[in-house]
């Protein structure tokens, strides 16, 4: 595309003086410009429906012009920028509709909404947390198959355990300042700070054939509470029973030894008890010949 230049300066010839052949017009002269009008002409685009080559500029307008002005590519590259940025956080809500295609991803679903599909592997962390029921409510107790519930989610005083312990062996005391019978032991579940021990039951045994007296101890693990006083009768060959009502605190969690038996601070030298669970071989009358105790685990 080229611009007309003009090739003779006619209006210098008006000033020549007469004779001058320069003032002469000549009609190759007028052919030149005529040749360099057409030139110009035939290389300059049309007003309608131009047809344009090289790389035709044009100014750029402002980001979201809406005209017939001409848009340039970095106007056009602009627009498809935003266009792409805002349709990538958009938020739309789909009801019943399908999304497919192989490189369709969405990310940040709610689990809550999902009511048929399988969820893809890849979607879940490579190791699971581990489940805990400690800040579980409301749940439906019979649908629990194992573990252990939380003390936390029990109300306080109600029993979480219950033991039994009976011991039938006919045992002939030796010692008379001290004696300890092993009956058998319970597991505890909770420590000393979540749970209590309640202890009740009732000890037969054969009295001693002297009229003194002492207190019977209950001992869980190497901790003794004195619990009823077995007393020698008036005369020798009497069954008696000592009944236990007793309430424990600070006891631990795991496996706790039981026994029976007394104590020389009790202040006597007697031996108080003859025969621990007394048999048919010491009187045909004997109502019990087995020492039974039940044991409660209490929440605090």
């Amino acid at each position: 595309m080229s611009n007309y230049t003009k090739a003779t300066n006619f209006a210098a010839k008006d000033s020549l003086p007469s004779g001058n052949a320069g003032k002469i017009i000549k009609g190759t002269e007028i052919d030149t410009e005529f040749n360099n009008i057409a030139s110009a002409i035939s290389s300059k685009a049309d007003t309608n429906s131009p047809t344009l080559t090289g790389t035709p500029l044009a100014p750029t307008a402002s980001s979201g012009t809406s005209n017939t002005q001409i848009a340039t590519t970095a106007f056009v590259s602009a627009a498809d920028t935003t266009a792409i940025t805002n349709e990538r956080t958009a938020t739309a809500t789909l009801t019943n509709k399908t999304i497919s295609g192989s490189s369709n991803t969405i990310t940040n679903l709610s689990a809550a909404n999902l009511s048929s599909g399988t969820i893809p592997d890849a979607r879940f962390p490579a190791t699971l947390p581990a489940a805990s029921g400690a800040n579980l409510t409301a749940l439906n107790a019979t649908q629990l198959t194992s573990g252990t519930i939380p003390a936390a989610r029990f109300p306080a005083g109600i029993i979480v355990k219950v033991s039994s312990i009976v011991f039938s062996t006919r045992t002939v005391t030796s010692a008379s300042t001290g004696y300890d019978l092993s009956v058998g032991s319970f597991t505890k579940t909770y420590d000393s700070s979540t749970s209590d021990i309640i202890v009740i039951g009732t000890i037969p045994f054969w009295g001693g054939g002297t009229n003194s007296g002492t207190y019977l101890n209950v001992k869980l693990g190497s901790t003794a509470k004195y619990t009823g006083i077995a007393r020698g009768p008036q005369s020798a060959g009497t069954e008696q029973i000592v009944s236990i009502s007793q309430y424990w605190t600070g006891v631990g969690a795991g496996s706790i030894s039981v026994s029976t038996g007394w104590s020389a601070a009790n202040g006597t030298s007697n031996r108080p008890i003859d025969i621990y669970c007394p048999d048919s071989t010491d009187d045909a009358r004997n109502r019990q010949t087995g020492i039974e105790l039940i044991i409660y685990e209490v929440l605090k």
